[in-house]
């Protein structure tokens, strides 16, 4: 119950319209409220908007945009942007609760991004490491500090390496997206030039991988929609943990975007057949 108490739900939220136009660059909007809203060129056809400061009580997984926070980005937008934007215009959102560190403000905004480590390795029990808060945007200095704290009980291990690794997909053929994709055009030129490219931007250099011995359409299997076939699933599945449809249409991809209703209703139902 003491350690609960160090930490604070905050949710955020985020949506999704049809590009803005002439909004093909970053912007960050200053709201009337001293908070920042992004909106961001995504997915080619689209500009995300985000993100909400709310505190959050109950489930985690059952998390979603409300109708408060939906008014908020939207007025924001109107603020700044001369399209003006209702619920109608927007296509998908998203919600996210942040665990954070309760520094003990009133303004939700205020609540500290930063993370504390607490280790203790006493009476003879196994070592235990205990992490309050942090964000994902510093997941890898979080987890140097924490392999840092662990050292003493854990005699022989390598210092810290991570600083200039590449992620999975990230050693790029001459170091260029451009040329990883030249490559795969190269390989697989029955493919199509846009459908590599996107797969290009999807898995970085195991792009190839997951074509293997691929040469045509034929071989990809199943045309689950948006440029999805049932040879990207099965890799997805065996190498990226997916597990029900919506993992592969929005977290390991984001081709749920670029279907109509119809046509996700029906990747739906494909993807639940495969998985």
């Amino acid at each position: 119950a003491d350690n609960a108490a160090q930490i604070r739900l905050i949710k955020g939220s985020h949506i999704v319209v049809p590009r803005i136009e002439g909004a093909d660059d970053a912007y960050i909007l200053q709201n009337d409220d001293r908070r920042v809203v992004f909106v961001l060129p995504y997915e080619n056809d689209f500009s995300l908007i985000g993100t909400t400061d709310t505190p959050f009580a109950g489930d985690p997984s059952s998390v979603a945009l409300d109708l408060g926070e939906r008014d908020y980005l939207l007025d924001v937008v109107g603020r700044f942007f001369k399209v003006r934007l209702d619920a109608d215009d927007i296509v998908w959102s998203y919600a996210g609760v942040r665990p954070l560190y309760d520094s003990r403000e009133d303004n939700p905004s205020a609540v500290t991004r930063d993370y504390r480590l607490q280790f203790s390795n006493g009476a003879g029990g196994p070592p235990l490491l205990s992490i309050y808060g942090g964000k994902i945007t510093t997941y890898r200095r979080l987890a140097e500090e924490a392999m840092d704290k662990l050292r003493p009980a854990f005699l022989g291990l390598a210092g810290a390496w991570t600083a200039g690794a590449k992620l999975p997909g990230g050693e790029l053929m001459g170091g260029s997206f451009e040329t990883q994709v030249e490559a795969l055009g190269a390989e697989y030129p029955e493919l199509g030039a846009g459908y590599l490219r996107a797969l290009a931007r999807r898995h970085g250099a195991l792009a190839g991988n997951l074509l293997g011995d691929a040469r045509t359409t034929a071989d990809l299997g199943r045309d689950v929609g948006g440029g999805l076939y049932e040879r990207e699933v099965a890799y997805l599945k065996a190498h990226e943990w997916a597990r029900r449809p919506d993992d592969v249409l929005w977290r390991r991809s984001k081709i749920g975007l670029h279907l109509g209703t119809e046509a996700r209703a029906r990747a739906q139902e494909t993807l639940a057949e495969m998985l």
